[in-house]
């Protein structure tokens, strides 16, 4: 069995280092790489193949735990601007208040000045809900859980 033996034909050296003449007959015998989809500097001869990363290989069985997610009620719905899920200090139960808007010290303090100040519109601190106190309360016994006070320099 004989081994497998590649033989390049390369240009034949006489006296002394970079002759052009040689140069050139090597440059010619080369085959052009255009086309083939070989990375340049690979041999053209041979067939090149990408390296493809393997997968890990996971020995035993793979285990799937549940994520748990634990939802943190308040005890009281004080500084919440929006409706808030909170155990109801009252009836003891898990609920999520509803809110109402009402007019603060602020916003009779905002009406004030712009009524000093800007005339036609004094009333605007009555129309945004922004500028109203906010009042949390629970939606199975009724009773009041909490406030956030409008602030207007803050």
């Amino acid at each position: 069995m004989q081994p497998n033996v590649v033989a390049y034909n390369y240009p034949a050296q006489t006296d002394g280092y970079n002759q052009p003449q040689d140069q050139q007959a090597y440059q010619q015998q080369q085959p052009l790489n255009q086309g083939q989809g070989v990375p340049l500097g690979y041999p053209v001869n041979q067939q090149y193949a990408p390296v493809q990363q393997q997968q890990p290989f996971i020995n035993g069985p793979v285990i799937i735990q549940p994520i748990i997610v634990q939802q943190v009620r308040r005890a009281n719905a004080d500084g919440c601007q929006f409706p808030a899920d909170i155990n109801c200090p009252y009836c003891q139960k898990p609920v999520q208040t509803f809110i109402k808007h009402k007019s603060g010290c602020h916003t009779w303090l905002a009406c004030w000045l712009l009524f000093l100040f800007f005339l036609p519109l004094f009333f605007l601190p009555f129309c945004f809900e922004e500028c109203q106190d906010i009042i949390h309360f629970c939606p199975n016994c009724g009773k009041k859980v909490g406030k956030k006070k409008y602030k207007m320099c803050c």
